[in-house]
């Protein structure tokens, strides 16, 4: 089984009103500036989790790394500008539309941990046994790139295997919970179905064994809120 690692950023944010500040948009792409001396090459993608730390919110985009500016620049501080991909253009709206304000908190991502990951599984339904590979994973559910059409909640059972691991093959029960369809990009969003705690405590094993061995995270420490300052006597 074989892997395809891309950067994690972990990006925690105040506040809606703190993404609103980092934001900027060029057209109809946007994008983040995010401070710090992070290492990442121009161009590279990155995988990007926004937690919105006062909501408790998380948002998770796909990015380019489009400049980057070093320390020792006067008055300028260090830092990489962020492009959101075209491909990821729902998620980048319905960011915006969340720091504004103008989205309701019960549509944005919430749940385990998501590590962005190309692992291969075996999926089997009622048509038989197919091969995919994952586009991201986490202890409760995965997204599979494939051109296979099957409606949301469709049972099925997936086979992943961590390299190394002593597990082999596991089969996880799982359901369609949504369906991506972009240019390169289509695919299913799972749900694993746990039948026993047993299956459960090895899938997160087998997450955590991923996490240690493929998953390259920078991380931002969350900003302090600016103290106000004395009052006049």
């Amino acid at each position: 089984m074989g892997s395809v690692v891309r950067p994690q950023l972990l990006l925690p944010l105040q506040d809606r009103a703190a993404f609103l500040e980092q934001f900027f948009a060029k057209g109809e792409q946007g994008g983040l500036f995010v401070p710090g001396e992070l290492e990442v090459a121009l161009g590279e993608e990155v995988d990007v989790e926004l937690h919105f730390v006062a909501e408790n919110v998380r948002f998770h985009i796909r990015a380019l790394v489009k400049w980057k500016r070093g320390a020792g620049r006067r008055l300028l501080p260090a830092g990489i500008g962020i492009e959101f991909l075209e491909s990821d253009r729902r998620t980048q709206d319905q960011l915006v539309r969340f720091a504004e304000g103008r989205e309701s908190v019960s549509h944005v991502e919430r749940g385990s941990r998501r590590y962005a990951l190309h692992v291969d599984v075996r999926i089997k339904n009622g048509a038989g046994e197919l091969s995919g590979v994952t586009d991201d994973i986490s202890e409760g559910g995965c997204f599979i790139l494939t051109d296979i059409n099957l409606e949301v909640g469709t049972a099925l059972e997936i086979k992943v295997r961590a390299v190394g691991s002593l597990f082999g093959w596991l089969t996880v029960p799982a359901q369609v919970a949504w369906r991506r369809e972009q240019s390169g990009r289509d695919g299913m969003g799972l749900q694993f179905t746990f039948g026993s705690d047993r299956t459960r405590r090895k899938v997160r094993k087998i997450v955590a064994l991923l996490k240690e061995r493929n998953v390259r995270e920078l991380q931002i420490l969350t900003p302090r809120a600016p103290s106000s300052p004395p009052a006049k006597l």
